[in-house]
């Protein structure tokens, strides 16, 4: 856990929610970058340590930022797996039990749990509950829905290396692929075992307010990818500003095939012909329509007039109807690479 100006009772809240904890063997590392005027930190920091000697204590010669603060943290621990905390938040009693639960039943060596958003000072006042999807890498790419409770073996973090300062305020972003990358095994607790506290200086309030985390963590999907060989462009989408919109760049030019069934439905089908003629941005494509016995004559003539576009090609399947075996059909003809 880094600390930086922490509030009396947030840091004692967050102290108390890791005593509390029903798995005893543990050790908390607290790496202290707070400046001066903040000097209470490290007073009940150290009476804490001196009673609880699983506490242990850091003050920093300065503040080192986010990530650094956080690898002051780590260098500090002796466990065999990492924890990631943040100053202001509580752990649900039993969260490190069912964490390392996942790691001696199912092997893993990253484990996730879910979390839930309360409002200030009230634990009871839930704003969000986050109920996540097991491990998902291309969501994870888009989104970093993993974020709060992570826990991972201390060799991954040797091996993809520790926080970089470069990508302060979505640090967790990117060290969450590195890790998931390289991990063996990640594990999904799903139960709500971290809350996360939502206050007035918190990214949990207003994202909009930490615009540099945004565009960080749009780095730091970019930069990954970029690792990997992938060349893209990484924007926020509409949806949310952390939730991002990656475009692939497009190697070579393949052809895709657009397979649509159908049977008398004239103006479904004239839309989704046209939405493909006027809007799509990319050319090289064939559409292949499976006509299941339409006998209608707007679809019949309308099929007249497609013919005359070599881009489209219309198949006659003459059996009972059957969607898979409609489009198992279609497939035998189609010449693209891609099939939608």
């Amino acid at each position: 856990v880094p600390l930086y100006n922490t509030p009396e009772k947030f840091l004692r809240d967050m102290i108390k929610s890791v005593q509390n904890q029903t798995y005893s063997n543990w050790e908390l590392c607290l790496a202290d970058g707070s400046t001066e005027k903040f000097e209470y930190v490290e007073n009940v920091c150290k009476k804490l340590a001196k009673k609880d000697k699983r506490i242990v204590y850091k003050k920093l010669e300065k503040n080192l930022g986010i990530s650094e603060n956080t690898n002051a943290c780590i260098k500090m621990a002796t466990g065999d797996y990492i924890a990631l905390f943040d100053h202001d938040d509580i752990l649900h009693p039993s969260a490190l039990f069912e964490c390392m639960k996942a790691i001696c039943d199912k092997n893993a060596d990253f484990v996730y749990t879910d979390e839930a958003t309360f409002l200030e000072d009230d634990i009871t006042n839930i704003i969000t509950y986050h109920h996540k999807p097991d491990f998902a890498f291309y969501n994870l790419l888009a989104n970093n829905y993993i974020c709060h409770f992570s826990v991972f073996s201390a060799s991954l973090i040797e091996k993809v290396g520790y926080f970089r300062h470069e990508y302060d305020g979505s640090q967790d972003h990117d060290m969450i692929l590195r890790l998931t990358d390289a991990a063996e095994n990640v594990v999904h607790v799903p139960k709500l075992l971290y809350f996360w506290r939502s206050h007035a200086n918190s990214v949990a309030m207003d994202i909009n307010s930490k615009t540099y985390a945004i565009k960080a963590g749009q780095r730091a999907v970019h930069d990954f990818l970029a690792s990997k060989g992938i060349e893209s462009t990484v924007t926020s989408s509409p949806a949310f500003p952390t939730i991002y919109r990656i475009n692939y760049k497009i190697k070579g030019n393949p052809l895709v095939s657009i397979i649509i069934p159908n049977k008398n439905h004239f103006e479904d089908l004239k839309r989704c012909i046209t939405s493909v003629k006027e809007l799509t941005t990319y050319n090289n494509y064939e559409i292949v329509i499976v006509d299941n016995g339409s006998s209608e004559s707007d679809v019949l003539d309308y099929y007249s007039e497609l013919k005359k576009d070599k881009n489209i090609n219309i198949l006659s399947y003459d059996k009972p109807f059957n969607y898979s075996a409609i489009n198992n059909y279609a497939v035998k003809n189609c010449n693209g690479e891609y099939l939608l």
